[in-house]
């Protein structure tokens, strides 16, 4: 009966160690991702202040949103015939994603060594040249961008082009 006991007892021992080893517990868990749609930015017009004759004073000339041209100062004029551009670009991306827009706030448009200055460059959806905008459902935008052209007393005649053009940056927030 000891013997039985015995060996009773050590199964008891055994089969509570091996509970206690085989005692354990695991959990799952998943990994995922969402893609957007990639962010696209498009030209669709180009930047224009239409023709300006000026004079010994000089003056500003400022681009709308709407294209419209406004001289102010005694030393430019726009001439009759001639209309305005603003830049416009089309985002296209996933809709009511936040995302950034960055552009300069100024350029040099030069004719060989002459050159005139935009200044108060700005969009007209952050209303600057740069910040923060949320896409529509839709997950496009016409971005259309202003400013203003300071011409110089005494400017001379010429073609002025800003050559590294007007970028504009878009990025997911």
């Amino acid at each position: 009966m000891k013997t039985i006991s015995k060996v009773l007892s050590l199964g008891l021992v055994l089969v509570s160690f091996s509970a206690t080893i085989s005692a354990q517990s695991k959990a799952t868990a998943n990994a995922s991702a969402q893609l957007l749609t990639p962010l696209k930015i498009e030209r669709q017009a180009d930047m224009s202040f239409g023709t300006i004759a000026s004079n010994q004073v000089g003056g500003n000339v400022t681009l709308g949103f709407d294209g419209s041209l406004t001289a102010s100062g005694e030393g430019v004029r726009i001439m009759n015939s001639s209309t305005g551009q603003a830049a416009s670009f089309l985002i296209s991306g996933e809709g009511s994603q936040s995302i950034s827009i960055s552009h300069p706030a100024s350029l040099v448009l030069a004719d060989g060594s002459e050159s005139l200055t935009v200044e108060s460059i700005m969009n007209d959806l952050t209303n600057s040249n740069e910040g923060s905008y949320v896409l529509p459902e839709g997950g496009s935008a016409i971005l259309k961008i202003k400013g203003i052209l300071v011409v110089p007393a005494l400017a001379k005649k010429g073609n002025y082009i800003n050559e590294g053009g007007l970028e504009v940056t878009v990025n997911y927030n």
